[in-house]
């Protein structure tokens, strides 16, 4: 009689840590923490950063509808507009596996600038979208805001969550820098 993956299964836990990671960081913004108006894309982009992060490791990826559905989640929990963080979402996964392959030559400050760039083209593209949905120019500067915030947090995320994935592998095995 079988009890189900162990948790300490290191390959149950290279595919089941994004997803919990991103699931949490979802209910985690879902909950109202008093943050200033400025700061209301702040918790949603880090979401954002994970799905990057966990696109770009050279761990089993999450899968594209997985992240369509996390989006989609996302947008029912915080009222947005239907589908407004699916599309966010997936492109950050699109640009996290389009960076994945590279992440050994570019090393960790070349990882950063490479989300940094894919951040503020996302971010662009995600201010033109609700724009257009509310069909009028909406103020970018909360966006802008969530977006440096995000960047100034992902070496020190990506870093902790690299170490973490690669509890009880061999050195380099999950490292996005192999």
């Amino acid at each position: 009689m079988s009890r189900g993956p162990a948790l300490t299964d290191t390959a149950f836990m290279a595919r089941t840590f994004p997803k919990l990671a991103v699931g949490l960081a979802i209910v985690v913004t879902a909950i109202p923490l008093g943050l200033p108006g400025d700061a209301v894309f702040a918790l949603p982009l880090a979401a954002m950063m994970l799905v990057f992060i966990f696109s770009s490791f050279k761990v089993p990826p999450m899968r594209p509808w997985f992240v369509f559905l996390a989006g989609l989640v996302m947008d029912v929990l915080t009222a947005g507009p239907f589908g407004f963080w699916a599309l966010v979402f997936l492109m950050a996964y699109c640009f996290g596996r389009a960076i994945a392959p590279y992440g050994p030559g570019l090393g960790p400050i070349g990882l950063w600038l490479a989300f940094i760039a894919s951040a503020c083209a996302i971010g662009a593209c995600g201010w033109a979208v609700a724009s257009l949905y509310f069909m009028r120019l909406l103020d970018p500067y909360p966006m802008g805001l969530g977006l440096a915030a995000v960047a100034l947090a992902y070496p020190f995320v990506a870093w902790a969550l690299e170490r973490l994935v690669r509890i009880g592998q061999p050195a380099g095995n999950l490292s996005f820098r192999d």
